[in-house]
């Protein structure tokens, strides 16, 4: 994206909601659907594909995505669990807990 192009996304990564708008700057497919990945990647393959247009688009996108917001968002995670009261470890995962100090 920061290169300027277009992208093509798995639904199933975390940044497709905020990343990807389908038909605009690329397209977000279902990664267990060949078919649907193979009718993005002919369309973004055509001639009749502005992937110029796409690409700005791109890029638009993710120059609002800056270590400042990163650290932002790190920091208010921290703050909402500084604030939060300490929690009691589950059963469960007291044993994962266990299990891995064994290793």
């Amino acid at each position: 994206m920061a290169s300027g192009l277009p992208v093509l996304v798995s639904e199933r990564c975390g940044c497709a909601h905020d990343l990807v708008r389908n038909g605009h700057n690329g397209y977000s497919f279902d990664p267990y659907n060949v078919d649907q990945l193979t009718e993005h990647m002919t369309e973004i393959s055509s001639d009749n594909c502005d992937r110029a247009a796409m690409g700005r688009t791109s890029l638009d996108i993710i120059r609002n995505w800056t270590p400042g917001r990163f650290a932002e968002g790190l920091g208010n995670a921290v703050a909402t669990a500084l604030a939060s009261p300490p929690q009691k470890p589950r059963w469960h995962d007291q044993l994962i807990l266990q299990g891995l100090q064994f290793r």
